[in-house]
């Protein structure tokens, strides 16, 4: 009997994790679906069960926690439980940036220009 609540997607593409506790370290992976609430993934290793990760899947940072691990071969599924996302990253940090650069040129002090004559 299947209990979730949201359908998934079935997907692919390749992913970065980053283990957010202890010694905080990444790997490499691939998306096999996801849903609004969860995503599940192949990587070379497990992830301690609860820890909090990040994922970086195309243009998307997926923030989460990792609820189980199952070893498939020389592969693991690690299932994970999704809290926040930010879509479309790339926008967002091209908008920072531009931001960053309109509050820098507001912040200079003005220039003073002497008359001659």
């Amino acid at each position: 009997m299947d209990r979730r609540k949201e359908p998934r997607i079935e997907a692919g593409g390749r992913v970065t994790v980053t283990l957010l506790t202890g010694h905080p370290m990444s790997c490499a992976g691939q998306v096999v679906n996801f849903s609004g609430r969860g995503m599940r993934l192949v990587l070379e290793q497990p992830l301690p069960r609860n820890a909090p990760i990040r994922v970086d899947w195309n243009d998307s940072l997926l923030m989460g926690e990792v609820c189980y691990n199952a070893q498939q071969g020389d592969h693991y599924a690690v299932g994970v439980m999704l809290d926040q996302a930010l879509l479309q990253a790339s926008e967002l940090m091209q908008l920072a940036e531009a931001l960053g650069t309109a509050a820098a040129a507001a912040t200079e002090p003005p220039t003073v220009h002497e008359r001659t004559g």
